[in-house]
């Protein structure tokens, strides 16, 4: 068991998932077939280094989602998700946002699944709700002026 932990990730496999991995080439496979929308850019992505950074914006928010993935991932072990400066989102919208994360990631990566697709998916997702209020909000204020 010892001998296992310090041999690359890239060489060791698991015999009972079948999986073999992860290799940064696994990981470069991973985004490569990333299909993302007009919503989130990637701002940059480090396979060696293991991260990656996305952006959104909406009309009244900016977003930087950093997202690092730890060396043995997606084996039983998730990426970490956090904002970094320059987001906008409050606290705890931020906050509720990344455990909603952090718990799809974990409940695949604890079945050895990659994650990264549905977790992307997922902020996405976010990111248009808060499209949607922040038009609702918009179309009330337009709404109450118009009641003057």
């Amino acid at each position: 068991a010892e001998a296992s932990s310090s041999v690359p990730s890239a060489s060791v496999s698991t015999p009972s998932s079948g999986y073999i991995g992860p290799a940064p080439a696994d990981l470069h496979q991973e985004f490569s077939l990333l299909n993302l929308s007009e919503r989130l850019v990637l701002e940059k992505l480090n396979i060696e280094e293991r991260f990656c950074i996305l952006s959104a914006i909406t009309e009244k928010h900016t977003m930087y989602l950093h997202v690092t993935f730890p060396p043995n991932y997606p084996n039983r072990e998730a990426p970490n998700f956090k904002f970094l400066q320059g987001t906008t989102l409050s606290s705890e919208a931020g906050q509720e946002l990344l455990n909603k994360l952090e718990q799809t990631a974990t409940h695949q990566t604890n079945k050895n699944r990659r994650c990264l697709e549905m977790c992307l998916r997922q902020f996405e997702a976010a990111v248009e709700n808060i499209c949607m209020d922040e038009r609702e909000e918009a179309v009330t204020a337009a709404v109450a002026v118009s009641n003057v």
